[in-house]
């Protein structure tokens, strides 16, 4: 009786370890660059009888080893293969992918007479997210940089994984003045445009509505604005200069950045709302309304030199001791300024 239970439990423990199976899991480590083989993959057996035996592509390469660890793998397709000291045998799968190759994408906008250059940073490939270095500086993570003088500048992208690539750009320079008058909170651009566009530098971003000449900050901050001109350009070789003045073309220029420490509020008995003056352009005077009379007033030039100033007597304002040039008027309980042309 006791030969037969022997047997009978020996039949079990055969059958038992007939049907066991390995389990086996891996962890994958893909490429870091494009380009590079640094690709591992960890295998993880249990299950069965150790110490365990790993074979990398064993149909093309019939060897064993016994880290359970291959590393400096390149981006392929891999074919794991275990087995424990019982030879139970296990097969498993896998691809190394890599990522896209990176590559830097720069958009950049010419600087005026005073240095306003801007670089708008992207990238695409790689690993996201990115950062930014610009001449050798720190890495930053904001991919727009303004207020750059005119020159070449050599750009870093860096991507999650540490992969860089080098891009060389040059920021141009657009014979046209893009200063920014400011007066208190008002900023006032300096010159002519096809349009305009306030921007939050702190956030690099537009400002709803803000599309004048002239911008009022209700908040302390960084400002700048980007201008839409339009300039000559030469399209060929001709010595026949007159034509070549006619070809154009239209640019984005932006002006510096300018601080906003104080910030006014708004009285109740002030506006918002811009005076309109008429005529404009004018030789002798300008016509202002009737509910201005008694209200100081200061006018400025585009250097922004006080050139005039005093109390409104009547509608009629006299610009007559004034040069032909581009003025700005400034009224007391008014927050905008007005812009106006003396011939």
């Amino acid at each position: 009786m006791r030969e037969k239970y022997i047997l009978f439990c020996f039949l079990l423990v055969s059958c038992f370890s007939f049907s066991q199976e390995l389990n086996v899991a891996l962890d994958l480590q893909n490429i870091s660059c494009e380009g590079a083989c640094d690709g591992e993959i960890i295998v993880f057996a249990e299950n069965g009888v150790p110490p365990y035996e790993y074979s990398l592509n064993y149909s093309s390469y019939p060897f064993f080893q016994h880290s359970e660890i291959f590393s400096d793998l390149c981006p392929g397709h891999y074919e794991i293969f275990v087995r424990d000291s019982n030879g139970l045998e296990a097969f498993l799968n896998v691809d190394i992918s890599e990522p896209a190759v990176l590559e830097p994408v720069i958009d950049v906008l010419a600087s005026g007479n005073s240095p306003s250059g801007i670089l708008n940073m992207s990238a695409s490939g790689g690993t996201a997210p990115y950062n930014y270095t610009i001449n050798g500086g720190s890495f930053i993570s904001n991919h727009l940089v303004s207020d750059l003088e005119p020159k070449t500048y050599a750009v870093i992208v860096l991507d999650d994984n540490g992969c860089s690539v080098t891009k060389t750009v040059t920021v141009n320079q657009v014979d046209f003045d893009n200063s920014v008058i400011v007066n208190g909170n008002v900023l006032i651009a300096n010159s002519d445009a096809d349009s305009y566009q306030w921007i939050n530098v702190t956030t690099q971003k537009p400002i709803d509505g803000e599309t004048n000449h002239i911008f009022n900050a209700t908040d302390e901050g960084e400002y700048r604005v980007e201008m839409e001109v339009t300039i000559p350009v030469v399209t060929s070789k001709s010595y026949q200069k007159e034509s070549q003045l006619r070809s154009t073309q239209t640019v984005t220029v932006s002006s510096p950045s300018y601080q906003i420490s104080n910030v006014l509020a708004v009285a109740p008995d002030e506006t918002l709302e811009p005076i309109i003056i008429f005529p404009n352009p004018a030789e002798s005077y300008i016509k202002l309304p009737t509910s201005l009379i008694g209200k100081d007033y200061i006018i400025f030039s585009t250097l922004g030199k006080v050139v005039n100033s005093g109390e409104i007597k009547r509608e009629l304002l006299s610009i007559e001791s004034l040069v032909q040039g581009m003025y700005y008027l400034k009224i007391k309980g008014v927050i905008q300024v007005s812009k106006f042309i003396k011939r």
